[in-house]
């Protein structure tokens, strides 16, 4: 399996829906682009270096902290589309993915309980999930055009 949503030639085979593909096949391509379009390496470098920050507890350091969260945030924020553009040189599947996966380490970011916006006093647990319900909802239903 690839680590990025590509497109997928329709199948002819079994019962087919208008769109050319069984209702299971569609709704198990949708779960795959929804989980695909998540950076999780990416968010798993964020999520340890997060814990590692917060290590440096106390008022005394929390502009270390603030400065610290900014810095691995952005290089995460930064990287994504320059780790998600090494797996294809195919530019639609490259740009879909690069942006989708810049746009889900945002939300996922801004609902992680730490970090730059729970230190700066701006996450709301409920708009967190909320927004990233809502992104992981819609976009399931984005795939690159074939040529």
């Amino acid at each position: 399996m690839s680590r990025l949503v590509e497109f997928k030639q329709p199948d002819n085979g079994g019962p087919q829906f208008a769109g050319g593909k069984s209702g299971v096949d569609k709704i198990k391509d949708y779960g795959e682009r929804v989980a695909k379009y998540v950076p999780a390496e990416v968010l798993a470098f964020y999520s340890a270096a997060v814990q590692l920050i917060l290590t440096k507890e106390g008022p005394a350091h929390a502009t270390f902290r603030l400065w610290a969260f900014a810095i691995v945030g952005l290089v995460a924020w930064i990287g994504t589309p320059f780790y998600l553009g090494i797996f294809t040189r195919n530019r639609r599947v490259k740009r879909l993915n690069q942006l989708m996966g810049s746009a889900a380490f945002g939300f996922w970011a801004y609902a992680y309980p730490a970090g730059w916006f729970a230190e700066m006093g701006w996450h709301e647990p409920v708009i967190a999930g909320l927004l990233l319900l809502g992104f992981t909802f819609f976009s399931g239903f984005l795939q690159p055009k074939p040529k």
